[in-house]
């Protein structure tokens, strides 16, 4: 009876701990090789002559994204342009269709079934999410430096 159970738990715990190896390998996967705006895999993006790196952190730099939907939960929705209230109701009803998938500048991939206004309004949102994460940058550097030269400090 009690090697009996030994096996079973054995199996279960095996089955168990093989289950948590796979899902943690697949997302070691994920995160290395797969982008997390538009979903490309690398050898995709590679391919289209652009590096996977490069790619990550210029092309769909996540941050970008982040500081620009954030932007976009600070300002009033009177202020906002079409394409920020479009990005904003989106996002606001969880639904993340306006971020490119499967869709890169440097690939062809996806450009047959996307509208070309949908891709036209992926390159908006890009730069618009660049020139803000940009200006926060500036000012946050410029908040830095006010806060140097109140507490007497310079750099060298």
């Amino acid at each position: 009876s009690d090697v009996y159970k030994r096996q079973y738990q054995r199996r279960v715990h095996g089955d168990t701990f093989s289950e948590l190896r796979e899902i943690s390998e697949l997302k070691t996967h994920q995160s290395e090789n797969v982008c997390y705006i538009c979903n490309l895999e690398r050898t995709d993006i590679v391919k289209s002559g652009e590096e996977f790196e490069t790619h990550r952190l210029k092309t769909h730099n996540m941050w970008s994204y982040v500081y620009y939907l954030c932007r976009l939960k600070l300002l009033n929705e009177k202020d906002m342009d079409s394409d920020q209230i479009y990005v904003f109701n989106k996002q606001e009803s969880g639904d993340i269709k306006f971020l490119p998938k499967e869709v890169s500048r440097f690939t062809n991939q996806g450009e047959e079934e996307a509208p070309k206004e949908e891709l036209k309004a992926i390159h908006i949102l890009k730069e618009k999410a660049t020139k803000m994460h940009e200006d926060l940058n500036q000012k946050f550097m410029g908040v830095i430096e006010n806060l140097k030269k109140k507490n007497g400090k310079t750099e060298p």
